[in-house]
């Protein structure tokens, strides 16, 4: 495999499970896992912290990535 997929969203769900996951990838030893930790309930955050104006220039550069991996199932949230 010459990638590793981790998604954010499981970042913020399992900060320690993605990051174990991260680690096998790059054949790194997974013992300081316990030492990370990421904030819960961030997945939306994006979505308050952008202008109108962010939100259209977004839509328009990656409009379409937003909801070919699921973060949105149409354009409504520009």
């Amino acid at each position: 495999m010459d990638y590793q997929e981790i998604r954010y969203e499981d970042v913020v769900e399992d900060s320690q499970q993605a990051l174990r996951q991260a680690l096998r990838f790059f054949e790194l030893e997974d013992n300081i896992v316990s030492t990370m930790a990421v904030t819960r309930g961030r997945k939306e955050a994006w979505r308050g912290k952008l202008s109108a104006e962010d939100r259209r220039v977004f839509a328009q550069e990656a409009g379409d990535l937003l909801i070919e991996f699921g973060y949105a199932h149409d354009d409504s949230w520009v």
